[in-house]
């Protein structure tokens, strides 16, 4: 944030701010970034300040400042402190001050934004998160402000975050969350996150058992030491789909805890009752049985599926099973191309993969009925028409176009029960 912010800010508070300033100020938030995010919270911030220097002298304010700043560790917390501290009083319409106490109001505002500068001015105070991806939009309520979510924000404890279409956080260790549309979430700690309701994807890194990472959603408590599962919460309850590690599942109410293993998921209703669901399995079996190499060579090496066209045409595996009702995780690593498809229905409806060079892509895909969706990283991707007809049973497929090569790993469907893919 620079030092020549912090004049305009108190110009603002007090009423002698003039065009120019204006604009610059307006131009600062307009361009995002920390300088904008650290302009809203302490205009928040001054207004307390300055609502407190109606009943109280210069002096007093500031001892309050300075043993704020050093008790908090976000702007808004300080706040709200502030408020209590000073005897906050019923909200009313401040009347206009004199100047000599606008200018002493100033002055103690710019003291406490100075302080606060420092303190936050570097990219990620400690033990924040952030939203580091998005596909739509969003907000974040930091003790009862609305902050438009954007990529980029830091997080501290205690922000709501809501998603209008999905958006992923990362946290300081390296696991990232990714909220689904509708979804609300609190940060509650730099490795808790409460999911109020709705749906999140997690990828927890290797924690230390001592220090587990936790979600917990108003049924349930989800302790994890590093893993890839998914939770939604809705008027049912809380269920948990586990892709990979373990985690350790409670209810909140009766308190009882299971074990959950690669491939389990588990139920808690809003009554409390805990129970597993025996519903994930591999989508390959050995030798592919059950899958045709329709275009290409696929092979099965080490659990990952690998396919490409040695002669540079297309490569396309399809399976052999019709299906309606169906949810697929896989991860997927995509070479030589822009993209690969997951195609739905024997190509009546497909999603285009981006490739992430180098790197594994985790897809999620969701079909329910005539409900579909599907999920890359996170990040919400739209149907496209292959047939473009009315939902109907059919295979799934894994398209690549020519030059391109496809690795498909830790690939687990669940279906309904008695139905094998």
């Amino acid at each position: 944030m620079s030092a020549e912010l912090e004049p305009l800010i108190a110009a603002y508070l007090d009423g002698t701010l003039d065009a120019a300033g204006a604009q610059i100020l307006a131009e600062t938030i307009r361009g995002g970034g920390t300088s904008a995010r650290l302009i809203r919270e302490h205009l928040a911030l001054a207004g307390e300040l300055a609502q407190a220097c109606d009943s109280s002298d210069g002096a007093t304010v500031e001892r309050a400042v300075a043993e704020r700043m050093r008790a908090d560790g976000s702007a808004t917390a300080f706040v709200a402190a502030v408020g209590r501290g000073l005897g906050r009083r019923s909200p009313r319409r401040r009347a206009r001050r004199t100047w000599p106490v606008a200018l002493a109001a100033a002055a103690v505002i710019a003291v406490a934004l100075t302080a606060w500068w420092q303190l936050a001015a570097s990219p990620d105070p400690v033990g924040a998160c952030r939203i580091v991806a998005m596909a739509g939009g969003g907000a974040v309520d930091r003790n009862g402000l609305a902050i438009p979510a954007h990529d980029g924000q830091v997080l501290v404890v205690g922000d709501h975050i809501t998603a209008t279409a999905s958006l992923t956080v990362s946290f300081p260790d390296g696991s990232r969350i990714a909220l689904a549309d509708g979804g609300v979430a609190r940060v509650v700690g730099p490795q808790a996150l409460r999911l109020e309701r709705g749906r999140l994807d997690a990828e927890i890194a290797p924690q230390q058992a001592e220090m587990p990472f936790a979600i917990t959603t108003p049924e349930a408590a989800v302790t994890v030491l590093g893993t890839a599962f998914t939770v939604v919460a809705d008027a049912s309850g809380t269920r948990v789909d586990l892709y990979r590690g373990v985690v350790q599942l409670a209810g909140v109410a009766s308190r009882a805890g299971i074990t959950l293993h690669a491939g389990d998921s588990a139920r808690v209703t809003a009554d409390g009752t805990l129970a597993t669901i025996p519903a994930w399995r591999p989508l390959f079996p050995a030798q592919l049985a059950g899958w045709q190499q329709q275009h290409g060579h696929w092979e099965l090496i080490g659990g990952s599926v690998r396919g490409s066209d040695p002669a540079g045409g297309k490569a396309r595996l399809l399976g052999e099973q019709d299906l309606l009702d169906l949810e697929l995780v896989c991860r997927l690593r995509i070479a030589g191309v822009e993209s690969a498809e997951l195609q739905v229905g024997d190509y009546n409806w497909f999603f285009t993969i981006p490739t992430t060079p180098g790197r594994w892509v985790e897809v999620r895909l969701q079909q329910h009925g005539e409900t579909l969706s599907c999920t890359a990283d996170g990040l919400v991707l739209p149907r496209e028409a292959g047939d473009g007809a009315a939902m109907r049973p059919g295979p799934l497929g894994f398209y690549v176009a020519p030059h391109g090569s496809l690795e498909i790993t830790d690939a687990q469907i669940a279906t309904p029960a008695g139905t094998t893919p």
